[in-house]
């Protein structure tokens, strides 16, 4: 095995966070001493990561407990909520003007619920099965962004995919030709500094967070750090709580995912609310958004 050196900084120094990654054939979580990026060590090989990405990703999810079907229509149903909460944070960024791309588009759930207030949108999606689904509704959906290298858009968004991928340097570099002048770039990620992990941090969470599929865990600050340093402009950032306390709760009590909404009976709107607004006070949200412009 080749030298460890940071994917950022290029750094030699590192804390082993955590001896093992779920799934994974040896891998572990290493932060840089140096910068603060904190990534998996080693990566999936390529063959094997396209594979994953391509055949068995959608099985991948269903297992770990997201609100995903492997069936595309039912994904797309299932997904409108998450759309919703996405559209409100984002439309003041929206104009019947812009021209939009999504990368690591699914189903193209949020791409189907902006169209009525942007000029056109299209996606980026490696999965076959949802890639067709999706142009089967009318959603134009390619396979890489290769075969739309010489288009310009207004606005590029990414929902939980920066985290996945494998070279987040070279790939914000070539993602800038492919942004307008005055462009923007909106990425959400799942925040390292989630509440889970950065104070509850039982064994059983643990085990689960670190995964597979994700080979970099970023913060705001770190977030913030990758962008600049790749000659970003950053506007925003901001954190979202998507999990309620119902969930949490039945982490620690059932040391296991599926709680969303388990306690509504208990844990009133109110108290809910409250949890949500000091996580996001705090920074201790899981998700964090950067918005950005080159």
């Amino acid at each position: 095995m080749s030298e460890l050196l940071c994917p950022l900084c290029g750094g030699k120094k590192f804390e082993k966070l955590y001896a093992k990654v779920r799934h994974s054939n040896g891998s572990s979580i290493e932060k840089c001493l140096e910068c603060g990026l904190i990534f998996q060590y080693p990566f999936m090989p390529p063959a094997e990561e396209k594979e994953f990405y391509e055949k068995q990703f959608p099985e991948y999810m269903k297992k770990r407990g997201a609100a995903s079907e492997t069936d595309p229509a039912a994904h797309f149903e299932v997904n409108k909520k998450e759309a919703s909460r996405r559209l409100q944070y984002i439309k003041p960024c929206l104009s019947r003007a812009a021209s939009a791309l999504e990368l690591g588009s699914s189903t193209g759930f949020f791409i189907d619920e902006i169209r009525p207030f942007v000029k056109n949108a299209c996606g980026v999606e490696p999965g076959e099965l949802y890639a067709d689904y999706a142009n089967s509704r009318g959603i134009k959906t390619y396979g890489s962004l290769d075969e739309i290298a010489a288009e310009k858009f207004d606005l590029i968004f990414s929902f939980y995919v920066f985290e996945h991928m494998r070279n987040p340097v070279e790939f914000l570099n070539k993602l800038k030709d492919n942004i307008k002048e005055d462009g923007k770039v909106i990425f959400e990620v799942p925040n390292v500094d989630d509440i889970l992990v950065s104070f509850y941090k039982t064994p059983e969470i643990m085990d689960f967070y670190w995964q597979l599929a994700h080979y970099f865990y970023y913060s705001a600050a770190s977030l913030k750090n990758i962008f600049e340093k790749c000659g970003y402009k950053v506007i925003d950032i901001k954190h979202n709580q998507r999990y309620d306390i119902s969930n949490h709760i039945y982490w620690l009590k059932e040391k296991r995912p599926g709680g969303l909404g388990k306690y509504t009976d208990v844990f009133s709107e109110e108290l809910n609310k409250a949890y949500k607004e000091n996580l996001i006070k705090h920074g201790l949200s899981d998700t964090v958004t950067i918005f950005a412009q080159i």
